[in-house]
């Protein structure tokens, strides 16, 4: 077990405004005016790692139901509980859940167990010959995981109060056949902007959903911006064999 000191008191005394923290029930039943930013990260054989620390749990989950809110009402204030939050605001409260959720999917070793099976799946689809089209449907955690154990470089998302893998958003990897005759990819995170989420928008050509480039770490791409096809199959490979290694100790 390890001690994790998160350093969001900040955003945790947001969240504890917007909540009114003081006079809550969580409160009451606690004794406590205030959200401890601490979280213990508990690893045990055949489980998956878990955070320990209730009022961390407690945050969490306010700052996720939170964020649906916000997603779901039309009126920002009362989305907020009749609180005036700015943009700004609403991306640290965000950034709590994503925070707890860094913890467990954006660490190397841990991302790397769980995204094992995705991995071995997205590789056999990408190898299968005259395939057009797959679509794989998972979570967040899954979309953070794979792009954490293929080393995609770090990223912080535009137009968006999440930062890392937004609500609806999605992993594509394009497969193309260049000029020369070799085999080229790219990788994208497309997702909608906050905007779009809140005002229900329909995606067109003329309304297209945020398009964020996403780079390998150690890799280069050519003047188009793309990659190998190999050479993605090579990190495929490693973050699959690196399962396999730890799992042999």
């Amino acid at each position: 077990m390890k001690l994790i000191k998160a350093g969001l008191r900040d955003e945790l005394s947001l969240l504890e405004k917007v909540l009114d923290m003081k006079d809550s029930a969580y409160a009451k039943k606690n004794g406590v005016d205030k959200l401890n930013a601490d979280c213990e990260i508990v690893m045990e054989y055949n489980k998956q790692p878990d955070g320990k620390g209730d009022d961390w749990k407690a945050a969490y989950a306010a700052s996720d139901a939170l964020i649906l809110q916000y997603y779901e009402e039309a009126d920002a204030r009362k989305a907020a509980f009749g609180h005036k939050i700015t943009d700004k605001q609403w991306r640290q409260l965000a950034s709590i859940k994503d925070i707890y959720d860094d913890l467990f999917f954006l660490t190397p070793l841990f991302a790397t167990n769980m995204a094992n099976p995705m991995l071995k799946e997205m590789r056999n689809e990408l190898n299968i010959d005259g395939r057009k089209f797959t679509f794989l449907c998972g979570h967040d955690s899954n979309i953070e995981t794979v792009l954490t154990a293929l080393n995609v470089e770090k990223y912080s998302l535009p137009n968006s109060i999440e930062q890392k893998a937004p609500i609806g958003s999605k992993v594509v990897i394009e497969k193309r056949l260049g000029n020369d005759g070799k085999e080229y990819a790219a990788l994208k995170l497309v997702y909608f902007s906050t905007a779009q989420l809140r005002h229900l928008e329909t995606l067109t050509t003329n309304n297209p959903p945020m398009i964020y480039p996403l780079q390998l770490k150690g890799l280069r791409t050519n003047d188009d911006g793309l990659y190998l096809f190999s050479d993605v199959m090579d990190r495929f490979n490693q973050a699959i064999d690196a399962y396999d290694e730890m799992k042999a100790l």
